[in-house]
């Protein structure tokens, strides 16, 4: 397959690169955000070869690719002429306060856009950071790195990097989604960070802005104070545009905007973005410890129907909120794992029942890629909303495995799609935690292949469009 073929069918569908106001991809989709709604070819979203499936979620219209999707996104880069996703038309001058040009659709997809342009672009930085945290477990585990030695401490405070600077990194994607300038974005994220501010923290100094009370919190792998800084700081910004004089825009809206927002940061906007991840830290570690059980069991259920309508990316702000907090998180982490392997274990038992040559291949790879890749959109819309009986399969086995996650306690410590690869991510303080995730694997992986397996499933002995899972859900 040619994937470099595919991006440029699929630009070609969305109505041509001068239709294209923002382009971005996550782990397995090809994400365009339009100008014009009417140039794009509805009717041939799910014709563009090498597309699992097409849909229009959180404003914007999704290619369901694969782990070839990077090939496909290079190519449309290439074609439209950018560099980083963005098309160079994001000016503070011509955007609207939301940061976009035309504020369409509904609350909630604006609200999955602003999620997903916000964290998208920082999950490479925060999965390798993940990884690189879980490799180092497994070599001090084995003796081969002394916890005193200077490779340790290199890689401990190189991956720890990415959560210490987590605001400025949020800062530079925030500005991209409201219109803003990045580097006074970034600015505003690294002055909370100052070693001086941080120093102040540490050591109890009380300081004030012209009388105003500065509330000492570190906001080192924060998520919510800088969002909301770079969001308010993005309508000074476009104040400034519009109200200054031409002859000294340039100097003086900078210069406005830090005047406003350093007082503002520190003293109010700061503090109540601190207190609302403090509050949902408490409230997910109440529901940790009052009801175990009932987020792993309900993410590890629904999971195909959050990642079909995109609802996935709404954990990660929780993700980060908790895991600053407390040093691991369980929103998503444990109910992911049973999900993910259960899509994996519903693709192996179809390739192995089914006397169909095409749909065995097929089922093998995409139980690879989400056994070991902790990738599932191919498994999902390739054959969990394919074939009948197999969803419901796949949701009672993501649930029990989900169930004893949530009862046993499983917690996850670093960031990387859930898979039997990404098992070190389960590594920690606690000693016993890797084996409850290896138990969460074996029975999401039991229980949903012995019911696909012996379920009846419809039409495989014959391959069928992809395109009636969705009609049929509609």
């Amino acid at each position: 397959m040619d994937y470099r073929e595919t991006g440029l069918k699929a630009l070609e569908v969305v109505g041509g690169k001068d239709n294209v106001k923002n382009l971005t991809h996550c782990a397995t989709r090809l994400r365009f955000e339009v100008k014009d709604r009417s140039k794009v070819d509805l009717e041939k979203l799910n014709s563009v070869p090498g597309v699992l499936k097409a849909l229009e979620s959180a404003g914007q219209f999704q290619f369901v690719i694969g782990p070839s999707v990077n090939e496909c996104y290079q190519a449309v880069a290439d074609e439209i002429g950018i560099a980083g996703g963005a098309v160079d038309d994001n000016h503070p001058e011509d955007m609207a306060p939301s940061g976009k040009k035309d504020d369409k659709g509904n609350l909630v997809q604006k609200a999955l856009g602003l999620i997903s342009g916000i964290f998208i672009p920082v999950l490479p930085a925060l999965i390798a950071s993940g990884m690189i945290k879980a490799l180092l477990t497994i070599l001090t585990r084995m003796s081969l790195v002394n916890t005193e030695s200077g490779v340790y401490t290199i890689i401990t405070f190189v991956a720890d990097s990415v959560f210490y600077f987590l605001p400025v990194l949020l800062a530079a994607t925030s500005a991209k989604v409201f219109g803003m300038s990045q580097g006074l974005a970034m600015m505003l994220g690294a002055m909370l960070l100052h070693p001086t501010f941080s120093n102040a923290v540490s050591a109890g100094t009380s300081l004030d802005i012209f009388g105003l009370s500065v509330r000492m919190t570190s906001y080192s792998a924060t998520v919510i104070p800088i969002i909301l800084i770079v969001w308010v700081a993005s309508y000074v910004e476009k104040f400034g545009t519009r109200f200054l004089p031409d002859v000294v825009k340039y100097v003086f809206r900078p210069l406005l905007v830090m005047i406003v927002m350093i007082p503002l940061s520190f003293c109010v906007l700061g503090p109540i973005g601190a207190i609302m991840g403090d509050g949902l830290a408490a409230l997910l570690t109440w529901l940790q410890n009052t009801i175990p059980w009932l987020l792993p069991t309900f993410i590890g259920t629904i999971a195909p129907l959050m990642v079909l309508f995109g609802l996935n990316n709404c954990t990660i702000p929780l993700i980060y909120a908790q895991m600053s907090a407390v040093g691991y998180e369980t929103v998503a982490g444990p109910g992911m794992l049973a999900h993910n392997i259960a899509e994996g274990a519903a693709s192996l038992a179809l390739a192995l029942k089914s006397k169909d040559t095409t749909i065995r291949q097929e089922a093998l790879t995409t139980s690879f890629t989400a056994l070991f890749g902790g990738i599932t959109e191919p498994a999902i819309y390739g054959f969990t909303l394919r074939f009948k009986n197999v969803l419901p399969c796949v949701m009672i086995g993501g649930a029990a495995g989900g169930l004893f996650a949530g009862l046993s306690g499983l917690v996850r410590y670093a960031t990387a799609a859930p898979s039997i690869v990404t098992l070190p991510t389960y590594m920690g303080e606690d000693p016993s935690n890797i084996w409850k995730a290896v138990a969460t694997l074996a029975i999401a992986f039991v229980v949903t292949f012995v019911l696909v397996f012996f379920v009846k499933t419809e039409d495989t002995n014959k391959v069928i469009k992809n395109d009636a899972v969705t009609n049929e859900l509609k």
